[in-house]
């Protein structure tokens, strides 16, 4: 969940992420292939959407410091099964036995994860009725989480051509019409940062006149 919300990846690119892509170093991840299933044809790695979405992240220190945790305890549950029942890969994510989970895994586990967050909220007893709409989680999609991740450098005045980058689109225009909504609420928020600026220097000038 951490690297779609700050990496703003996709499904299927999360699934097929291997630990080679991962730099700890320089707190990178590369994106470069996909995962799918097909009816008859099974769980299978393909190229990613587009050229554009073979790609570099950035991600911040304490998502790489989960990743390193993650792997020590992945290494761990790999040294407690014979070595005939784990299947060796390199992928971040697999079932109990080392194969890759399928590419809807995230989606069922997010939707499930969220109906047992709001159910525990609304029978706790602890929290006052009136309290417990701020404690609910909404009822998004595991895509959802994706342009939250967009919306969210949007609001924080992240330049578009990044946004897009990172979230590996194949054009510019296809960001911009995706996020309309929060690039028009941005832009009026600059436009209101300067009229505040201009008002500012204009009560100074009073001021000193």
């Amino acid at each position: 969940m951490n690297l779609v919300i700050y990496g703003g990846l996709r499904q299927g690119e999360l699934v097929a992420l291997e630990w080679p892509d991962v730099d700890t170093n320089d707190g990178l991840i590369r994106v470069r292939q996909s995962g799918q299933y097909l009816s008859g044809q099974g769980v299978f790695t393909k190229d990613p959407k587009n050229d554009s979405s073979k790609r570099m992240i950035s991600l911040p220190k304490t998502v790489i410091s989960l990743l390193k945790q993650y792997k020590l305890w992945q290494n761990g549950q790999k040294s407690k099964l014979d070595d005939q029942l784990w299947i060796e890969n390199n992928r971040l994510f697999t079932q109990w036995n080392g194969k890759p989970i399928f590419p809807d895994t995230p989606s069922k586990w997010f939707s499930k994860f969220i109906k047992n967050h709001n159910k525990k909220i609304t029978n706790d007893k602890n929290i006052p009725k009136e309290e417990k709409e701020k404690y609910l989680l909404p009822e998004i999609n595991f895509h959802g989480l994706r342009h939250t991740n967009a919306t969210l450098l949007i609001g924080q005045g992240v330049d578009i051509k990044t946004v897009s980058s990172r979230l590996g689109h194949a054009r510019t225009s296809t960001t911009a019409d995706i996020y309309s909504h929060s690039l028009k609420k941005t832009d009026k928020e600059a436009a209101d940062k300067l009229e505040n600026l201009f008002n500012q220097k204009k009560s100074d000038s009073k001021k000193q006149a």
